[in-house]
This record gives structure tokens, C-alpha cells and sequence, in this order.
């Protein structure tokens, strides 16, 4: 099914819109919200993650792990080189998200470090030497207000405001 278009009914879309507040709703609230019984929303549901319409992703604000240091970096590639040196730089532990863009720098990399010095340490011994990047231009995230979805105030998560 991956790839393939899917038209959300009703119930689905509100089954989306309670579990977009809280992830972790039970199937009496999915039901309730929908107007499906349980097993039918327990069913839709799972329906939908078999299509990949549907996915479940732990989001954790990285200072609360120890991770000081959040980082942006876009990198220039040869065009030849980017699929590879995408996947080199995915395959990181320190890069939680990676995506090839357009603009003066072809590749994004999100670099999650402990302090600054493991900063430095990645990008001269991880990053130097991955064959292919050209350069890398460092921007320091110096304050974080939503992810994916979710909102962060003074280092914690907040409630977001109602579904439309």
C-alpha cells in the first residue's frame, strides 16, 4: 500500500484528531470521538497503519536525555554523491532527521551532540570523513518552539490548542 492515495471518512478523520491531542487514547475515546464501536475503530485504525497512512512516533525533548547541543547543518554535495552521502549521514546516531533540499545546500542534517566539544568531534572526525561533502554551513538551534507537532515552553512539552 506504500505510496498509494487513501480518502479519510469521517470517523477516520476523527479518530486522527483525538489521537493528534493524545497519542496514547484508548479505544473507548477513539470510538466515542468516531461513533464507530471499539472493535471497529481498534480495526480502522490498524487499517490504517497497515496502508502507512498512520504511523506512532516517540517525540522527547532532547536536553531532558542529556543532548545540550541542537544543531542544523546544510551541507553542499556533488548531485552524483547525494543519495549516498544522505544515507551515510542517516545512518549516524547523532542525526535524527536528514533530508536532501534545494537551494545554495542540497542536504539537511538535524545533529543532536552532548555539549560542543562532541559537536566538534563529530564534524571533524563523522563529517570530514564522509567522501563527498563539500561544505557545511553550522547553524546552532538556539531555542526550540514546536516539534513535529508538538509545542515546547521553558523545556517542556505543552498541550497544543484544539483540533479545527
Amino acid at each position: 500500500y506504500q505510496g498509494a492515495r487513501y480518502a479519510l471518512d469521517e470517523a477516520e478523520l476523527a479518530l486522527l484528531g483525538v489521537l493528534r491531542q493524545d497519542g496514547r487514547a484508548g479505544y473507548p475515546e477513539l470510538a466515542r470521538a468516531s461513533g464507530l464501536s471499539e472493535s471497529t475503530a481498534r480495526r480502522r485504525l490498524e487499517r490504517l497503519r497497515e496502508r502507512g497512512a498512520v504511523y506512532f512516533d516517540v517525540e522527547i525533548i532532547p536536553e531532558h536525555l542529556g543532548f545540550e547541543t541542537d544543531t542544523s547543518l546544510l551541507l553542499t554535495v556533488p548531485p552524483a554523491r547525494l543519495a549516498e552521502v544522505g544515507a551515510a549521514l542517516g545512518s549516524h546516531p547523532e542525526v535524527p532527521f536528514a533530508a536532501a533540499i534545494t537551494g545554495a545546500a542540497n542536504l539537511l542534517a538535524v545533529v543532536l551532540c552532548r555539549d560542543t566539544d562532541a559537536l566538534y568531534t563529530y564534524l571533524t572526525e563523522r563529517i570530514g570523513a564522509v567522501p563527498g561533502v563539500g561544505q557545511v554551513e553550522v547553524i546552532p538551534n538556539l531555542r526550540t518552539i514546536k516539534r513535529a507537532g508538538m509545542l515546547v515552553e521553558d523545556g517542556r512539552l505543552v498541550d497544543p490548542p484544539p483540533a479545527p
